[in-house]
Order: structure tokens, then sequence, then C-alpha cells
């Protein structure tokens, strides 16, 4: 993400809002996710942020995206579950933004290993 992140903006031309996603699930308001892509100790930012949000919110998990102003596009930059699966890629079709990457079913297929090897074999 560091690699991107500074490449990008070395190019001058665009601005750019980070939002981290915790281990938990929860996305990170900017300021706690630039700390984050600096490298700081995690696990007390995100002891920080969950302390001053109400989880009771069903929205909670997502509210960070709201400190971040509007915006053009999601450029998702994950591994894993919570990212790599299909799940960003709904959450922004739901938010009516495009993202950079392939649309949310060949994330959702491809992520389940064995799904795919049937279906290319299926499918010569």
């Amino acid at each position: 993400a560091q690699n991107f992140y500074d490449a990008i903006k070395a190019t001058g031309k665009y601005e750019i809002t980070v939002f981290a996603i915790a281990q938990n699930g929860y996305f990170l308001d900017p300021e706690s996710s630039n700390r984050v892509l600096a490298l700081e100790d995690e696990q007390p930012i995100v002891d920080a942020y969950m302390a001053k949000i109400d989880t009771t919110d069903p929205l909670a998990r997502i509210s960070a995206l709201s400190e971040g102003g509007d915006f053009d596009i999601f450029f998702p930059v994950v591994h894993g579950n919570l990212g790599e699966d299909g799940t960003l890629q709904g959450l922004f079709k739901l938010l009516n933004k495009p993202y950079v990457g392939a649309p949310l079913r060949g994330h959702a297929v491809s992520f389940d290993k064995a799904m795919t090897k049937e279906l290319l074999t299926v499918n010569g």
C-alpha cells in the first residue's frame, strides 16, 4: 500500500485519502489510516479509534468513509478477506462509486480457489 501511495502521490496529480481496514473489519478514519500507513503500531491506533465510535450502529464499520469527503474513485490495495473476496467491490457498488480492479463477481469467484479451479476445468 505504501508503494502505491508513494507512486500516486509523486505524480502530483491526485488528492489521496487513505482508509485502512483494521483486522476487525472496521474502516479507520483518514488520520488513523495515515498513521497505520506510516507503520506506527496498529493496535493502539485501532483501540483509540474503536473507543470513539458507536459500535452498536449497524454502519459503524464503514462510518469513517464519511470523513473522507467526496471522492471520485476507490483504489483498493488489499489482501485477503474483507476486501479481496468481493466485499469491497459490493460496497463500492452500493455507494455508486467506481473502483479500480475486477468486477465484484470476479473477486468473489476467484477468491474461492476450489470454485475457480472447477470453473476453469468445466470451461476448458
